[in-house]
């Protein structure tokens, strides 16, 4: 129990280090800041704090296991969530600004570097998604309902955190276009993700029925929500 909790403290300790040093960030040129104003320029800079954060945190990762490397592991999650959240909102924001008539040239530039870097980002970040739903897929069968019932809560996690990043991937394709980037590849790409992904989805299906119905009788509410109870003898 002490070890545990010394495990925990020195992650606690490890994350408040890494945050305190993350916050000295560079501001943005004076002539970007100038010409975009205050509030793209806030958003410009919390994008590259973020990614700064996220790079620490993917050192951190390397070096750290157990308890340590998840808890870092869900920082890091957030932080890419953040970034594309607020690259996606930078397009739309500079687009809409341009179609009021500002010039916003340097910033438009900076925006099409981001996104040019985020789809393969994008890309790596959805492979390791999907490893995670394979990786509970081919797991050991749970021991009893309780296994089961904590296995399917895990599936449907993963699978909902894939949703998620297939929006944002969607969404991000149309600032690609609209920034007159070619998206052709990157459609073709979530096409076919998409497609594997309603596999994999119905694949999923199946195997947690299959394990709750081998762990308990369950039935399905209103909501499809499964209610398990072991059987009666």
């Amino acid at each position: 129990m002490k070890a545990a909790i010394a495990r925990l403290m020195t992650g606690i300790w490890t994350i408040f280090l890494f945050t305190a040093s993350a916050a000295i960030v560079v501001a943005p040129s004076a002539t970007l800041a100038q010409e975009a104003g205050d509030e793209l320029s806030s958003l410009h800079q919390r994008i590259e704090t973020t990614i700064g954060e996220s790079r620490k945190l993917d050192k951190l990762i390397k070096e750290a296991d157990g308890d340590l490397r998840t808890m870092l592991e869900r920082r890091l999650e957030e932080k890419q969530l953040q970034i594309v959240d607020d690259i996606n909102e930078l397009s739309e924001k500079i687009i809409k600004e341009e179609a009021a008539g500002k010039d916003l040239t340097k910033m438009r530039k900076v925006m099409t570097e981001y996104l040019q870097r985020l789809m393969p980002a994008f890309q790596k970040v959805i492979a390791r998604e999907n490893k995670k739903v394979i990786s509970l897929l081919s797991g050991d069968p749970p021991e009893d309902l309780r296994a089961a019932m904590s296995r399917e809560i895990a599936m449907n996690k993963a699978m909902t955190t894939l949703v998620d990043w297939y929006s944002d991937y969607h969404l991000s394709t149309g600032n690609l276009d609209a920034f007159g980037i070619d998206a052709t590849k990157d459609r073709e790409y979530l096409d076919t993700e998409v497609s594997n992904f309603a596999e994999l989805l119905a694949d999923t299906i199946d195997f947690t029925s299959q394990e709750l119905d081998d762990a308990g009788t369950c039935s399905r509410s209103r909501r499809t929500t499964r209610i398990c109870r072991p059987e009666r003898s």
